[in-house]
């Protein structure tokens, strides 16, 4: 089978999204599909023989460096937050939009001069369901498969769009995208239904396809872990305005430190892939003897720092159609686990309890939550060193999801 993908962050090395499809692709090629890929960069993939990769960005673009910022640099990051703010209320679908002409220009040619027997648009950002949809009303003998994950028009929270402008115009292109594609994919059972609900004349082109755990992680955990002399709470993952913050879990640890350390001594709390929290989420007073912020790392380098955490801290987000999909590999890592939720409902905490994890609930509905005796007692008794979690594997690996997708191709 000849596939085209359409992925703006296929070669973003720390993107969920670009993860995914990287090991979704590797999987294809190696039961003997072949795979174009039209991305925006290279980045992290490297070369695969059954898989071509054009990018519309000519340059390779550069990290950002990582350092104290100067005055100066704070207030040009400031200056820099205010218009990228001011620019999403006017900017339609997204700012990858910019890339919409050569996103199409290059899918012409490429549809133009090779027989493929599907297409796959993978958001985000939603500007590349925008080249699908572009492809599709151009050449409309190609299936077209759109996988979105999240939702677009229908998500709570995040988005700073002009609702009033923009709400008409997402409406009725969303709902022109699913009337032309063959299949629509979200990794959460939540996000079909509310597609169904709300586009109940496209409902059995809805389907749930999970969150994604490599199976190459398997062969690359650690077995014996050591754990540090101090006791370790830790973060994986991004925050996200109104949807995932992490000002209550900040307040939490320090308010609650002397119950902690009366548990199990002296502690740390490491957010790893937060950023720079001051940036995101203005001047939050952090303790720093107890909280340590550091970069992005690499999957596979992440999985194997979760286990070495005595307990893991899950944030749930604020919608109750989305699931982060760290809790898979918080599944693979089986540690203990901290759910800071704010809603009843909250996704993670159903995980959880659905795959029967050590988990605590910490409920931040309201200004501060504490600990008593018996929550902390609970959790801290099951941080004993573990083996990986194998029905994780099973479950999420690469090969269920990916024929998961061939399942609904074919």
């Amino acid at each position: 089978m000849k596939i085209l993908l359409l992925s703006h962050n296929f070669g973003g090395g720390f993107d969920p999204r670009g993860y995914r499809w990287r090991s979704i692709v590797s999987y294809l090629v190696e039961k003997g599909h072949k795979v174009d890929v039209l991305t925006y960069g290279f980045g992290a993939w490297s070369d695969q023989d059954g898989v071509t990769v054009y990018s519309v960005c000519r340059s390779p673009t550069k990290p950002n460096s990582v350092g104290k910022l100067t005055k100066i640099d704070k207030y040009f990051r400031f200056q820099i937050r205010v218009l990228r703010a001011f620019l999403q209320t006017i900017i339609w679908p997204d700012g990858a939009v910019r890339w919409l002409p050569s996103y199409y220009a290059l899918g012409r040619k490429l549809l133009s001069s090779t027989d493929y027997d599907f297409m796959i648009s993978s958001s985000h950002p939603f500007t590349i369901h925008l080249v699908g949809l572009l492809l599709k009303k151009t050449y409309p003998f190609v299936p077209w498969g759109v996988d979105c994950g999240d939702p677009f028009f229908l998500l709570k929270g995040q988005s700073r769009k002009n609702r009033f402008l923009f709400d008409w115009l997402s409406f009725n292109i969303e709902k022109k995208i699913y009337k032309l594609s063959h299949s629509v994919y979200f990794t959460f059972s939540g996000c079909v239904e509310l597609h169904r609900k709300h586009f109940p004349q496209f409902r059995d082109k809805f389907f749930e396809i999970p969150h994604l755990l490599s199976d190459e992680n398997l062969t690359k955990l650690e077995s014996n872990i050591q754990f540090q002399e101090r006791f370790v709470f830790g973060y994986f993952g991004g925050w996200h305005l109104n949807i995932r913050e992490p000002v209550k879990v900040i307040k939490f640890f320090t308010e609650n430190k002397d119950i902690i350390e009366a548990t199990v001594g002296k502690f740390c709390v490491v957010f790893y892939g937060g950023g720079n929290i001051a940036d995101l989420f203005g001047q939050i007073l952090i303790d720093e003897s107890i909280f340590q912020i550091h970069k992005r790392v690499d999957k596979f380098e992440a999985l194997n720092m979760m286990r070495r955490c005595n307990i893991l801290i899950n944030v749930g987000n604020s919608s109750d159609t989305q699931l982060p999909s760290k809790v898979v590999d918080y599944f693979a890592a089986n540690r203990p686990i901290m759910n800071f939720i704010t809603s009843s409902t909250d996704t993670s905490s159903e995980f959880f309890a659905k795959h029967d994890l050590n988990s605590l609930d910490i409920c931040m509905s309201g200004d501060s939550a504490m600990l008593n005796d018996s929550d902390v007692r609970i959790l801290f008794d099951g941080c004993k060193p573990s083996s990986p979690n194998l029905d994780a594997f099973k479950i999420y690996g690469v090969s269920v999801v990916a024929d998961n997708y061939l399942a609904n191709i074919v």
